[in-house]
């Protein structure tokens, strides 16, 4: 436990300043079709001008009754919600607002939202601070990773490699073919398999995913499972995929 520290209380007074949606694949936003359609959301929140994460802002959905808190970079994830519309309500500081949103199915729907905050200085207060140990994202990597069901790339590999592309890495796994295509990229295949690869992003799904759209120093750790029947239950859903590469991006914070 650290020593009491005196600081500046500041308060954050703000407005919904934008929101925005991306959506993968999606030419006009059409209501779902079937209530059965899953959808996932990839978000960030962040502070408008500044484009700073707001980390442990409260985001939630009334109407399911689901709510999270933004990591240290202002993400949030929602998994296998209804697709269609829904309100998302965000609150930080003393700050609410809400906005509707469509989420498309079977996409990763990215959203960010930007609040622009006013911060009026107010008396000062004492604060004790105390270290807690959260759990990190890769938690779940590491512990799949011991049951060795898949193939396992860490950052130590990274590091030792040092490779130029993101598929550098996957050269050298067994039953993993890298061939280059004609836009002048890298497309990933399985050895003796005409499917398709299903890609994930920190946990979430990312349809026409490009490994090398994400630099290798951002890379924290890479699950890559070459058959249907080594694929984990997280990442199986009405689209069961016969192969799976999940990406995990690391903490820029960290060496």
């Amino acid at each position: 436990m650290l020593d009491p520290l005196s600081t500046s209380r500041r308060v954050a007074l703000g407005s919904l300043a934008w929101v925005g949606i991306l959506l993968s694949g999606l030419s006009e936003v059409a209501l779902a079709q079937d209530s059965h359609e899953l959808a996932n959301v990839l978000g960030r929140v962040v502070q408008a001008g500044s484009r700073a994460p707001l980390p442990e802002a409260e985001v939630g959905l009334p109407d399911l009754d689901m709510g999270t808190e933004t990591d240290e970079e202002g993400r949030f994830w929602f998994r296998n919600v209804p697709a269609g519309e829904h309100v998302f309500v965000f609150q930080y500081l003393g700050f609410a607002d809400s906005a509707t949103v469509y989420l498309a199915p079977n996409e990763l729907n990215q959203l960010e939202v930007a609040i622009d905050l006013l911060v009026v200085p107010v008396a000062d207060l004492f604060v004790r601070v105390e270290a807690l140990e959260a759990p990190g994202k890769l938690s779940d990597f590491n512990r799949r990773r011991e049951k060795g069901q898949g193939y396992f790339i860490t950052r130590e590999d990274i590091l030792r490699r040092d490779p130029v592309r993101t598929t550098d890495m996957l050269r050298t796994v067994p039953g993993v073919r890298i061939a280059p295509t004609t836009a002048g990229r890298s497309t990933v295949r399985m050895r003796g398999k005409g499917c398709r690869v299903a890609y994930f992003v920190d946990g979430i799904r990312a349809p026409s995913f490009d490994l090398d759209n994400v630099q290798p120093a951002s890379v924290a750790g890479i699950e890559i499972y070459k058959g249907s029947a080594s694929v984990p239950p997280e990442f199986r859903g009405p689209l069961t995929p016969c192969a799976a590469i999940v990406l995990w991006t690391r903490d820029p914070s960290l060496p």
